[in-house]
Parts: C-alpha cells; sequence; structure tokens
C-alpha cells in the first residue's frame, strides 16, 4: 500500500469539526491554514493520529475515501450497542 500525505485544516468547517485532507484534496486549505500530520497508508491511520492532537476532527467528505468513512461508521454504530 502506498503512503499518502495527510494535512489537518486550522479552522473549522461548518459543523465545527476540523478536516484531515490528502494532500491531493481539491478541498486541501492554503498552506497558512493547514498543519502536516504526516504520512499514512489511510485516512483512518491519520484520523488515529489526529484525534491524539485535536478532539473534533473529521475526514473530508471529498477526498476521504469512502470504504474509510463506512468502515467508521460501521465501528462507532458497533460501539454504540
Amino acid at each position: 500500500m502506498n503512503m499518502k500525505f495527510f494535512y489537518l485544516s486550522s479552522n473549522p468547517d461548518f459543523n465545527g469539526k476540523l478536516l484531515i485532507h490528502e494532500r491531493s484534496c481539491p478541498e486541501l486549505p492554503s498552506p497558512y491554514e493547514r498543519d502536516y500530520l504526516g504520512a499514512f497508508n489511510s485516512a483512518f491511520e491519520a484520523l488515529k493520529n489526529a484525534t491524539e492532537i485535536k478532539s473534533n476532527v473529521s475526514i473530508c467528505p471529498v477526498c476521504g475515501c469512502k470504504e474509510e468513512i463506512y468502515t467508521l461508521r460501521h465501528l462507532s454504530k458497533k460501539a454504540s450497542e
């Protein structure tokens, strides 16, 4: 699996979340409005790392892998059962 570079937005979105973006995301904030998270195998790994820094983080809906977002929803649904 190829490592991808991820960034965390400095400014929250309309839901108050700081979004995790892949380097190639069309919605990637300017260099002044983002922090480098690092190289990870997946957006889920980047999310795990980001939650150690901030509590209000989410994967960007534009560049985030749909399968990874499904996995996160599935895991949180199981946890609440």
